[in-house]
């Protein structure tokens, strides 16, 4: 089993709740200090507080995601930037959305950019 992508600024990370079809965009910020393919590797700081743009959800007693709360699991164990673990394509996480009452929401996943940096 091949080891996990690493995140990068160009990475799609997004809530479970695609609009019409088309996955939500989560704002993220990249670690400055290493890049891959001309993108900034991320970490979890550069992506719990993202805003969440394109949420789907419209149900009743509900709220749209609009912003990251967590990472839950998806760090790397063994590199890291600037003192932050790396954040892999495995990346799993919470955001702020509220579906018929219930919060925080789950699903906050991503698909990585590039296989050239591989992690555990």
């Amino acid at each position: 089993m091949q080891n996990p992508n690493v995140l990068t600024t160009g990475s799609k990370v997004h809530c479970a709740h695609p609009l019409a079809g088309v996955p939500s965009t989560v704002q993220t910020v990249g670690a400055p200090k290493l890049r891959v393919g001309g993108q900034a590797v991320l970490t979890k700081t550069g992506i719990v507080g993202g805003a969440v743009v394109g949420c789907g959800i419209s149900a009743p007693n509900s709220t749209p995601c609009d912003q990251v709360k967590d990472v839950d699991t998806g760090e790397a164990v063994k590199l890291r930037v600037g003192g932050q673990s790396a954040v892999l394509d495995t990346l799993t996480g919470k955001t702020n959305g509220k579906l018929q009452g219930v919060t925080p929401q789950l699903g906050l996943a991503a698909e990585g950019d590039q296989t050239r940096l591989r992690t555990r």
